[in-house]
């Protein structure tokens, strides 16, 4: 799994925050640093154009965006905030690849920081990185799935759906992932999950 973050320097001294909540996602979901690949542009408006470069490039798995807008006096936040927003989901849909939108849009400063806090605390970008990894799983059992349909194997077909549908939580699948040590292994999991007629993804399974 090799990820992208693409950061804003925007209001750096929100984003190097966010950036450090998706080291700290990342290093806990078993993502080697050396499989993430670390980008600049000039702010928000920036980040979608940024982040489909990197889908498109074949360099990496997902990406994550960072980047912080706050309000002012003008109408300038909702036309940057709207565009990123949309732009980074346009960006996603084009290419296939996740796209994790770690983008604050917030009244202040304040609820800037309160978003991007420390170890233990709430960070956007810790929850883009379990985002990142998630939609990577995602996109594994979906490839699973239709493998399975097409083997007319509908029993399998329909027990990974059901196991990856039934409410899973992405801190679930992040911890699957992590225990599991890749994308071979979770496949494996997913099919002896669906051996068993297991309705529920259990990340124990995949640890074992």
């Amino acid at each position: 799994l090799t990820i992208a973050v693409v950061s804003a320097r925007w209001n750096s001294h929100v984003t190097l925050r966010l950036l450090d909540g998706v080291r700290r996602g990342l290093a806990n979901a078993g993502v080697p640093e050396a499989n993430v690949v670390e980008d600049w542009v000039p702010g928000a408006f920036e980040l979608p154009l940024a982040a489909k470069t990197w889908a498109l490039s074949g360099r990496v798995d997902a990406v994550v965006c960072l980047g912080c807008v706050i309000r002012g006096e003008t109408t300038h936040y909702e036309a940057v905030a709207g565009e990123c927003a949309s732009g980074i989901q346009q960006a996603q849909l084009e290419t296939g690849v996740p796209i994790a939108f770690g983008a604050l849009t917030v009244e202040n400063l304040d609820q800037a920081l309160a978003r991007s806090e420390g170890p233990g605390g709430h960070n956007v970008g810790e929850d883009g990185a379990k985002v990142a990894v998630a939609q990577f799983i995602a996109e594994i059992v979906d490839d699973s799935t239709r493998q399975a349909g097409e083997r007319g194997d509908l029993q399998a077909e329909a027990a990974i759906g059901r196991a990856f549908l039934d409410g899973v939580h992405e801190d679930e699948l992040v911890a699957a992932f992590t225990a599991a040590g890749g994308r071979q292994q979770v496949l494996h999991g997913f099919r002896r999950l669906s051996c068993a007629g297991t309705e529920r993804l259990s990340v124990g399974a995949h640890g074992q």
